[in-house]
């Protein structure tokens, strides 16, 4: 912070024929809607400029950022001089992407030195992670073993909790069975519909145009489904979370009896849902 407010350069251009206010600015940076606002004021506290930058073209640069940061951290402390050197090289290369990728999406609002650039990405890192941190991901991506139980009633509990907050899908690490009755109907008593659901694997997914890069977190509801998670993520910087949540299949003997295992899986998605992104 030092550093840039010592020595920057942020200028307005001029656009058609409004007056520009002359510099310095007061520039401030926040996210507001799922969107990165650079509010810019004149030194007398006047009005100069506001502009709002979609988070998306940042995402995967600030994931990045942050893994290779991880990653240097963790190599100070056994890694050899040589190794932290590399590191350190990567780590620089994708700030000054995340730099210019700023500066691609300021161009016309703002223009800004190479040097500034580097400095505002990383405000732009803390303020992303700040978001993120406990709040709802932009995208989701539930999976299981077959995408008959617990995924697709994940999937349609957090469209009913969010709403259009937040993009879901789920998918299976097979393809081979059906939409199971039981989960249908303990979602339908809280007003979730699955009737419709239509079960696909990883494969099907991607297949289909769905890229697992373009989620912000796969959550994965059973073992088989976080090992093939973790497979096709290795090469992605991808958050894969694992949720011990009950398999309610062959659970019970009567209806009801079957019925109420569904519902205790149901209603411990719910709560893991509400106690993650404070539904």
């Amino acid at each position: 912070m030092f550093d840039l407010m010592e020595e920057n350069r942020f200028a307005l251009p001029a656009r058609g024929d409004r007056i520009v206010p002359p510099g310095p600015y007061n520039l401030g940076l926040s996210i507001r809607d799922k969107r990165l606002v650079f509010d810019v004021m004149t030194g007398q506290g006047e009005k100069a400029a506001e502009f709002h930058l979609s988070l998306s073209p940042f995402r995967q640069v600030v994931k990045d950022y942050f893994q290779i940061c991880k990653s240097y951290f963790d190599a100070v402390k056994t890694a050899a001089p040589s190794q932290i050197e590399t590191i350190d090289m990567a780590r620089r290369g994708i700030h000054n992407e995340g730099a210019r990728i700023l500066q691609e999406r300021l161009d016309g609002k703002a223009e800004v030195d190479d040097a500034t650039a580097r400095r505002l990405f990383t405000l732009v890192c803390v303020l992303h992670f700040g978001a993120e941190l406990g709040g709802l991901p932009q995208s989701v991506l539930f999976a299981c073993d077959h995408n008959a139980v617990r995924s697709p009633m994940a999937e349609g509990i957090m469209k009913k909790l969010f709403g259009t907050e937040a993009y879901v899908q789920s998918v299976g690490v097979l393809n081979d069975l059906e939409i199971d009755g039981f989960a249908i109907a303990a979602c339908e008593e809280i007003g979730v519909q699955l009737a419709r659901h239509r079960s696909r694997s990883f494969e099907e997914m991607e297949e289909m145009g769905e890229a697992l890069s373009g989620f912000d977190v796969i959550v994965t509801l059973s073992p088989a489904s976080q090992r093939r998670a973790l497979e096709l993520t290795r090469y992605y910087h991808l958050s894969v979370e694992y949720w011990p949540v009950m398999d309610p299949t062959g659970i019970g003997e009567t209806r009801e009896q079957k019925l109420n295992a569904y519902r205790q899986t149901r209603d411990q998605l719910v709560q893991r849902m509400k106690g993650s992104w404070s539904a």
